[in-house]
């Protein structure tokens, strides 16, 4: 899904749980983003694929 945290938009999947709402990223190389309740977020829209150019 797309968000938008404070004016910052990110791609990211969201999850639920016992410390509240994280956005969690595929790639390994990003750190998860924990929204606070103070904090600006909402869905933007959902992401559904990727199209690259043939090489």
């Amino acid at each position: 899904m797309i968000a938008r945290v404070d004016g910052e938009i990110t791609v990211k999947v969201l999850h639920f749980g016992g410390e509240g709402l994280r956005l969690m990223p595929r790639n390994p190389a990003h750190a998860p983003i924990t929204v606070a309740e103070d904090q600006d977020f909402a869905i933007e829209g959902l992401f559904c694929g990727l199209l690259r150019p043939s090489r």
